[in-house]
């Protein structure tokens, strides 16, 4: 029982859709994770410079660079979702 010649070329296209439907969808997937593999190291590359800039200024308040830590330190201060000014 053949479903004939028609219905073969009909369901081989659909196979190469559905095919590049499926290599769209895992690039997709690939994509999203490798975005949020970088947020993540984004977020703890600027928690351990907020760390070190804090002990600068807890050892050395006077230091030449004690500016420029403050500075950094009050932006990632205030850019955060849960601080309201």
């Amino acid at each position: 029982m053949s479903n004939g010649p028609k219905m073969t070329i009909i369901q081989g296209v659909l196979f190469e859709k559905m095919k590049k439907l499926s290599l769209a969808f895992v690039l997709l997937i690939v994509a999203l994770a490798a975005q949020d593999a970088v947020a993540q190291s984004k977020k703890e590359k600027d928690r351990a410079s907020f760390i070190s800039n804090a002990k600068l200024l807890e050892k050395k308040p006077f230091d030449p660079n004690a500016a420029t830590a403050r500075a950094n330190g009050d932006l990632s201060g205030s850019s955060t979702r849960m601080t309201s000014l």
